[in-house]
């Protein structure tokens, strides 16, 4: 899945869209290629033509009824390939002209309830002078969470109260320490310890924590702008990292875990222009046993606003120091 769409309202969209171009056509190139922790496989064929089938993720099954649509990105563009069913989850792969194309849906199961685990995310350093300290809970994902992107894996759709300047609701997974913040206005204080996250009951998983800091007075910008853009992520410095022992999520635990790990400056990316208008991200990935199925991201950075085309830059990105796996960096529109 990669720079998909053309309308330039993409700013919404944080990881909706997986940039894989890159690994399309090293699949292609490689000959008989197996991607299927990714979501696809790709096997060469003699004629030279492209042949496409969906399956079940799970099962293996053809879904002889799924949909696949075939569409050119621009003049001279790249391939997109979708392939969608009702009930599944779509699935796009970009790059690919030529193979046997085989993409794998994951069916949307209702399920039980979600379980809401709580804690509190301790270790956190005293954040620079005029800046406020913020961080959040997740549960590590994989290449097929990105795949089937779903918001709620980095985003709670839980919401907590906090009152900062005024009442204001933010999602349930993110964690400000006690802090004092000074402001024009006067010293302001901040205290949302407690994350909360909804999670699939009776899962056996680990949970990780992100810290950072922000300076004040950029926030305070946006604040009275009122204009809240992507630029904003590279206002934001991630300076730690944590991860929660293995546990059962069941209605009502508590887990509290601290930030252990610290993060270094380490990979600077400039990514190629999209072809069409859109927010572009690069996100650092640590991959902890070379699997990708247990993806932690560790830095998100804007490398171009949709409002902006012509602004293109290279971003600096933090990973674990030391290195805990594989270090991954993708690129989204």
């Amino acid at each position: 899945m990669s720079y998909r769409g053309g309308s330039g309202r993409k700013q919404g969209l944080f990881w909706a869209h997986l940039a894989l171009v890159f690994l399309g056509a090293a699949l292609a190139a490689a000959g008989k290629a197996d991607a299927a922790s990714l979501g696809f496989s790709l096997e060469p064929q003699e004629s030279r033509e492209l042949s496409v089938r969906a399956v079940d993720e799970l099962t293996a099954q053809p879904l002889t009824d799924a949909r696949v649509d075939i569409t050119t990105l621009g003049a001279g563009g790249p391939t997109q390939i979708t392939a969608s069913r009702e009930g599944y989850t779509a699935v796009t792969v970009v790059g690919v002209r030529t193979g046997r194309l085989t993409i794998q849906l994951r069916a949307l199961g209702e399920g039980a309830s979600p379980a809401v685990v709580r804690g509190q995310l301790g270790g956190w350093k005293a954040p620079a002078f005029g800046s406020v300290s913020a961080g959040a809970v997740f549960r590590p994902v994989s290449a097929s969470n990105l795949l089937h992107f779903r918001q709620a894996d980095f985003i709670s759709p839980l919401k907590d109260s906090v009152d900062i300047l005024g009442p204001r609701e933010i999602p349930s997974n993110v964690v400000m320490p006690r802090q004092t913040v000074y402001t024009p206005m006067g010293p302001v204080s901040v205290n949302k310890e407690t994350w909360r996250l909804p999670l699939e009951r009776g899962a056996r998983l680990k949970l990780v924590g992100v810290q950072g800091e922000a300076a004040v007075s950029d926030l305070l910008l946006a604040y009275q702008s009122g204009k809240f853009t992507v630029d904003l992520l590279n206002q934001l410095r991630f300076r730690r990292l944590g991860m929660s022992a293995e546990f059962t999520a069941e209605e009502g635990r508590v887990l509290n875990f601290s930030g252990t790990t610290d993060l270094r400056s380490r990979h600077r990316v400039s990514p190629s222009q999209p072809p069409f208008a859109a927010d572009v991200l690069v996100v650092a990935m640590t991959d902890l046993d070379g699997s990708r199925r247990t993806l932690i991201p560790t830095d998100l950075k804007a490398a171009m606003n949709h409002e902006n085309p012509a602004g293109l830059k290279s971003v600096q990105l933090v990973t674990p120091a030391p290195a805990m796996g594989t270090e991954h960096v993708v690129t989204v529109a």
